[in-house]
């Protein structure tokens, strides 16, 4: 996220000021240097941004904590971003909302890539097998 901020700065400084960019309709926009007149941007990307998030493997919370603070991140961090870019351009929005798609659909391949098989159930026996090797105890140290 870092790496993608200063671009992210100069490509919304380029969008608002670029002659190109003004005036130009896309779908249901009319215009890609102005704010999204229905905001469906602003909420598609903040959904999008919950779904990368949801589906981005973390690493293990220890404590109960921990565990709060990552699902206060996936809906808070969204929430927040909302409400900045609520008045942002649309080809800002559109340009993030796409990446965050892209990116989604790269960790749902990653993680089915990644998947791990289940390993194969325990099964109890009654009774030791007669070709069972011998095991000494272990002693208690006092």
């Amino acid at each position: 996220m870092l790496l993608q901020f200063p671009l992210l700065i100069a490509f919304y400084t380029a969008v608002t000021v670029s002659v190109e960019v003004r005036q130009a309709s896309f779908m249901w926009l009319p215009d890609l240097s102005a704010a999204d007149p229905w905001h469906l941007l602003e909420f598609g990307f903040a959904l999008s941004m919950i779904l990368s998030m949801k589906f981005t493997p973390t690493a293990p919370a220890v404590s109960p904590e921990q565990q709060m603070q990552q699902k206060m991140m996936t809906y808070l961090m969204p929430v927040m971003m909302l409400w900045v870019m609520w008045s942002a351009p649309a080809g800002l929005l559109l340009y993030w909302f796409f990446g965050n798609i892209v990116s989604f659909g790269q960790q749902m391949l990653i993680n089915r890539m990644n998947k791990t098989s289940e390993p194969p159930s325990t099964v109890v026996v009654d009774s030791i097998p007669k070709n069972a090797k011998k095991v000494k105890p272990k002693l208690a140290a006092s």
